[in-house]
């Protein structure tokens, strides 16, 4: 994928150059512009149940966007729904998960599926509830959060905690669980649990909440 990102680290636009006959995926409604020479179409992804599934249980959209350069010096504009920052992984020799959301595009080589996390994960994280998304294949994937995107390193000799609703992304080498976070009060779930990784692989976090937001703003809200 061929694109360029502007500098703006809290309302970026993404600026996509595709050859004739080039495809990439890009979340439904993403798009802003583009120049004429590419075909849009919306597709159930992984078929009516998958795509059923998919927008049920992780709040992605039903539909993702195929968009395909018609002519030579096609291009597209993107932009995330969010206020926040966007980040790039390349999925080759290890898979990706994703939380909620973190879908913005990616390349048709890239796979975008539904898996299930298990019960316990789904009731107590909140990382997709009952499924998630897993990006599989070879390609360029780009992912948004909310607020500033920074890429953790975890290690076998360096475990890595965070709060449920921060972590976005994280490599499919990494094993994690949801526990409660020593009884201590003030992580922004609310619910005292955290996301605890082990292994070796990278964890892409965002420094603002969606869910400590609007917990904000219901104190301001009048019912």
């Amino acid at each position: 994928m061929k694109y360029t990102k502007s500098d703006s680290a809290y309302a970026p636009l993404v600026v996509i150059s595709l050859d004739n006959g080039e495809s990439i995926r890009i979340e439904n409604g993403s798009m802003v512009y583009h120049n004429g020479k590419v075909n849009l179409q919306g597709k159930t992804n992984g078929g009516v149940l998958g795509g059923l599934a998919k927008k049920a249980f992780t709040g992605e959209s039903f539909f993702i966007t195929t968009a395909t350069g018609l002519h030579e010096n096609a291009e597209i504009a993107i932009a995330p729904n969010m206020v926040g920052d966007i980040a790039e992984i390349n999925v080759g020799e290890t898979s990706w998960f994703l939380n909620d959301g973190a879908f913005l595009a990616c390349d048709n080589s890239v796979e975008i599926n539904v898996k299930s996390q298990g019960l316990g994960k789904a009731v107590f994280g909140g990382t997709g509830g009952l499924f998630i998304i897993e990006a599989t294949g070879h390609g360029t994937l780009l992912v948004n959060g909310y607020g500033k995107l920074s890429v953790i390193d975890v290690t076998e000799d360096n475990d890595f905690i965070c709060d449920n609703t921060h972590a976005i992304a994280w490599s499919g080498t990494l094993q994690y669980g949801i526990e409660a976070a020593s009884g201590k009060i003030g992580f922004t779930s609310g619910e005292g649990f955290v996301n605890h990784f082990k292994g070796n692989g990278k964890v892409i976090v965002q420094s603002r909440s969606l869910k400590g937001f609007a917990q904000l703003l219901q104190k301001y809200i009048i019912k």
